[in-house]
């Protein structure tokens, strides 16, 4: 049986004001074009499929579409499970719908666990293969530590999402027997998993921080979502996340996009393979002093048939050059690369730069990174800054949760 692991679409998202629609149209392509290569069955989708609790109409027709041309290939299950950054209630709301057309879809936890597990059945009728789906685990769902002090409620939902899959594993327990795989899924951070120094943690207190070896043993795969680096986690890759299928911004610019393709033999995996996915245009920074940057557009591709790349510049200036982008962009209008962003900066010394600290590109920050600096601005007492965050996470956790209704 061969299974295809993706997550973190973000369909509509936007960079810079820039839609990525075009982007999005070229890899889900890739991936129906994947599909049908591979012969592939099943399909998992690990959360974030949009960048917005109400995506745009567009997005929402990708999404549809997409689903609907699966229609004319081997695959004959998608599992659907929601991420942070999806709206909970959106996508429950064509659940029974696809449901009709063996699309599985999970956002708001059922009432019972036995809800969760979903049978993958062959057209003929025969069982493939079991998936215990679980979404982004929301604080409330799971009914745990509400009324705690803050780092007793944090160990509560740590504990909590730990005996969520214990649980799921237990109901699978007597399934073992049908040598059949059986798969969860997950919208969390994994604790050996790279987010190279990112503050993107989605429960409070980073207690998504959840340790690879709590996932039970029985699962003979654990499609992952979240984290947009494509990484292999625990023994013999079995703890994976697949990856973003677009780099979400520019401190993306080196990520691997890709989706996993697996190969089950019963309950042995086969095979789990990245298979990259191509780019439609390029995200490219340069940073530097104005003649480095001009010498670098100079060098750019002249325009073609090819959708031009997404080109953020960072220039060190002695003092603002208002005529400077202008002069930029006309080297640009017969280059392969539309300018998104540019941002002018005094040049400091070596003294200067080293008082300073490295730069932060604001537009690029998390909420809890934006807090952090705001706080460092305005020279706020460390224990006062800790407490200030704490506060601010809850704060955050909170607002999330009630978008997301």
């Amino acid at each position: 049986m061969k299974v295809l692991h993706t997550a973190d679409w973000h369909l509509g998202h936007k960079l810079f004001n820039q839609t990525r629609e075009e982007e999005h149209a070229a890899v889900l392509q890739q991936i129906i074009d994947l599909i049908i290569a591979e012969g592939v069955e099943l399909l998992l989708i690990a959360g974030d499929i949009f960048d917005q609790h109400l995506p745009p109409n567009y997005a929402q027709a990708q999404y549809y579409n997409f689903l609907k041309a699966l229609q004319q290939t081997s695959c004959h299950t998608v599992v659907v499970v929601a991420g942070n950054h999806d709206s909970f209630n959106f996508l429950d709301s064509s659940k029974l719908l696809l449901d009709s057309f063996n699309i599985k879809v999970l956002a708001n936890l059922p009432e019972t666990l036995e809800e969760q597990l979903i049978e993958v059945r062959n057209p003929q009728g025969e069982l493939q293969a079991y998936v215990a789906a679980v979404p982004f685990l929301r604080e409330r769902e799971l009914r745990q530590g509400q009324m705690l002090p803050y780092e007793e409620r944090i160990k509560a939902l740590r504990l909590a999402i730990r005996q969520h899959y214990a649980d799921l594993a237990a109901l699978l327990a007597d399934k073992t027997a049908l040598n059949i795989p059986l798969i969860t899924t997950g919208h969390l951070y994994v604790d050996q998993g790279q987010r190279d120094g990112r503050s993107d943690y989605i429960h409070i207190g980073q207690a998504d921080l959840f340790p690879a070896q709590d996932f039970p043993a029985l699962f003979d795969y654990v499609a992952l979502g979240h984290l947009h680096r494509p990484q292999k986690l625990g023994e013999q890759g079995r703890i994976c996340y697949s990856g973003s299928i677009l780099p979400m911004d520019f401190n993306e610019i080196n990520y691997a996009q890709s989706v996993q393709l697996l190969e089950f033999e019963g309950r042995k995996l086969l095979q789990n393979k990245t298979k990259p996915l191509k780019l439609l245009r390029r995200l490219i920074f340069y940073k530097g002093d104005e003649q480095k940057i001009r010498a670098k557009l100079e060098k750019l591709a002249p325009k073609g048939e090819k959708v031009s790349d997404l080109l953020k510049l960072e220039l060190e200036v002695p003092q603002f050059l208002p005529a400077l982008e202008q002069e930029f962009r006309k080297i640009l209008k017969d280059k392969a690369a539309e300018l998104i962003s540019m941002q002018q900066k005094a040049a400091l010394n070596s003294r200067e730069k080293a008082a300073k600290g490295p730069e932060k590109d604001l537009a690029e920050l998390s909420p809890e990174g934006l807090f952090d600096l705001y706080l460092q601005e305005k020279g706020t007492d460390p224990k006062a800054s800790q407490a200030l965050q704490k506060s601010f996470g809850e704060l955050l956790s909170w607002m999330q949760e009630q978008d997301r209704d």
